[in-house]
């Protein structure tokens, strides 16, 4: 599942070997393209997320990539709840 809530982005992946490690991996990646938001990854009980943070000052920037995960938003829709699973091919 993917959510917008203001200028921060959670996509939520099952908790399943190897996904925390492929999204240490993407986040890093993610980190020396796109520097004007903020990439971190963690784990939960039962999911593993993904969280993109743009300035607070400038929620728009996170919208374009918001909608590369399909995530739905609190204050309009920029797409449907995105359903991921823990293949490579997904992420």
């Amino acid at each position: 599942m993917a959510q917008l809530s203001g200028h921060v982005l959670e996509v939520r992946y099952s908790l399943e070997p190897d996904v925390q490690s492929e999204l240490q991996e993407l986040a890093a990646a993610e980190r020396q393209c796109c520097s004007f938001v903020t990439w971190t990854v963690s784990q939960r009980q039962d999911h593993v997320s993904l969280h993109v943070a743009a300035d607070p000052e400038r929620p728009d920037d996170i919208v374009a990539i918001a909608s590369l995960f399909d995530a739905t938003s609190e204050r309009s829709t920029v797409g449907q709840p995105c359903y991921r699973d823990s293949q490579t091919s997904s992420l």
